[in-house]
């Protein structure tokens, strides 16, 4: 049910109401009412009926999807913090796609891929809030995916409540300027390798990289069956590092991201 469209239509009717009543003129001829009151209802109707009214409901709701494991669907920011108009559309090009693991103590995961198809460089900033069966919420987390240039994929990873069986998310937007840590000049590649895979993370800047982190999941067809996440040492202008990604798992092929590391 739509409690947002519910309130929404509440409002239009009250203000149905009090137009006819002004314009009957039976609260102005009321002996207690002032006309200061009367002045400041006339402007109550008028937001009312323009939408515009502070207690007429927020109008960005989060979405639910529930189903035998954790899933989610995105949401951005209505006011993105940019003074171009195209970037109101952005999170059209923003492709986030969510993967659940749980480990053998049942330790459960979530992971989400961010692949920027747009014309901007964006900071991100997703946020969940996991609940159970019973629609309860166990637990309300935020992650940051800083410096996701135009053209790259990045993560953000949660460990989650082991009773989770719903994750609402909301993902912002707003565009990078520039000022802090790009992932534009890091790029990352993994070849499998005997018990996991060599990820090898080349930085093609001028610059020293620091506080990089990676994420490496290991699919069986379509299914993650494991991952493995650490953070990189620093990085030379115009230098690779490969490291060993393990995986105790059997799996196909593995697929490794990389990202900013602000926590």
């Amino acid at each position: 049910m739509n409690f947002n469209w519910l309130k929404n239509k509440k409002f239009t009717v009250i203000a149905a109401v009090l137009s006819t009543m002004l314009a009957a003129g039976t609260l102005a001829g009321c002996s207690n009412v002032s006309k200061s009151d009367f002045d400041a209802l006339e402007k109550r109707v008028e937001a009312l009926e323009k939408g515009t009214d502070n207690e007429s409901g927020d109008k960005n709701s989060s979405e639910t999807n529930k189903s035998g494991k954790s899933t989610a669907s995105p949401k951005t920011s209505s006011k993105p913090s940019s003074d171009n108009g195209e970037f109101e559309n952005v999170s059209k090009a923003i492709d986030v796609q969510e993967y659940d693991y749980i480990d053998a103590d049942d330790n459960k995961f979530s992971f989400f891929i961010f692949d920027n198809t747009s014309n901007f460089d964006v900071n991100a900033r997703i946020e969940i809030v996991c609940k159970d069966a019973d629609d309860k919420v166990l637990q309300e987390s935020e992650k940051k995916v800083p410096g996701l240039s135009k053209g790259e994929s990045s993560f953000a990873s949660f460990k989650v409540d082991k009773d989770t069986e719903t994750i609402v998310r909301t993902v912002y937007y707003e565009e990078y300027k520039g000022k802090d840590v790009s992932i534009g000049d890091i790029s990352a590649r993994a070849i499998r390798a005997q018990g996991g895979a060599n990820i090898t993370i080349r930085n093609s800047g001028s610059a020293e990289a620091e506080d990089i982190k990676y994420l490496t999941l290991f699919f069986s067809g379509d299914d993650l069956v494991g991952f493995d996440s650490d953070k990189v040492p620093d990085i030379e202008a115009s230098s690779s590092k490969t490291l060993a990604s393990v995986c105790y798992e059997e799996f196909d092929s593995p697929k490794v991201y990389v990202a900013i590391d602000d926590e």
